[in-house]
């Protein structure tokens, strides 16, 4: 005969009639399930802690942060999706009437959005690092008589996907590159990592995405 097995029921209790007020009940559901605000807040906090470990402990001029649900804090560590960006610490990307503002080492480039999507730029190399790293060397172009040198976007990925190793004795391999993305899985895991320049004018990034011409909504609903 099979040993009699012990269950344990939960009841939560969803009913108005105490007096309670509903919104209560809903936070104690989303806690019972892992999405109460304190949860959501404590994976955040987790991961941005590990971010500053990884990069205390990093030789390199990147900064790894982690990205999409889990810097939401809305997936746990043991999901299978990982997002990261990774930033240049020494790349800069800013309007032309900014320049001047960093050391000798700093590549600064200038974003130009006249022929581009709203929210897209075009980089445009203003002054070269002294130690300006391979990678970015070989996804520069000219692209006109005046001899204005540009990044490529296109080339700037596929470097990293010719370059970049990958841990093969950790079990990762290459996947299939999607846009800005060097993908690689393990199993069911996925990761995908970004490669990216420090944006140091957000503010009017931002000033010139909510001044962008609109088909549907007015200028009055986002100022």
């Amino acid at each position: 005969m099979f040993s009699k097995t012990r269950r344990t029921k939960t009841v939560v209790e969803c009913s108005v009639n105490h007096g309670d007020d509903p919104s209560r009940h809903l936070f104690k559901l989303l806690d019972y399930v892992g999405y109460s605000h304190d949860i959501i807040a404590e994976r955040r906090r987790v991961f941005h802690g590990i971010d500053a470990t990884i990069n205390n402990a990093r030789e390199d001029e990147i900064v790894q942060v982690t990205a999409g649900s889990k810097a939401e804090g809305l997936a746990s560590c043991f999901e299978s999706d990982y997002d990261y960006v990774n930033i240049y610490r020494k790349m800069v990307c800013q309007f032309e009437i900014f320049t001047n503002m960093f050391s000798n080492d700093t590549t600064e480039f200038c974003m130009l959005g006249e022929a581009c999507h709203p929210g897209h730029y075009t980089l445009k190399l203003l002054t070269r690092g002294v130690n300006l790293p391979k990678i970015i060397e070989a996804s520069l172009v000219k692209q006109n008589q005046n001899g204005e040198i540009f990044i490529s976007s296109d080339l700037f990925t596929k470097e990293f996907e010719r370059t970049i190793s990958f841990d093969s004795a950790g079990g990762w391999t290459k996947g299939t590159r999607t846009g800005p993305s060097t993908p690689s899985t393990r199993g069911i895991y996925r990761r995908d990592n970004v490669y990216a320049f420090r944006c140091v004018v957000q503010k009017e990034v931002l000033a010139d995405w909510a001044k962008r011409r609109r088909l549907l909504v007015g200028h009055v609903l986002t100022s």
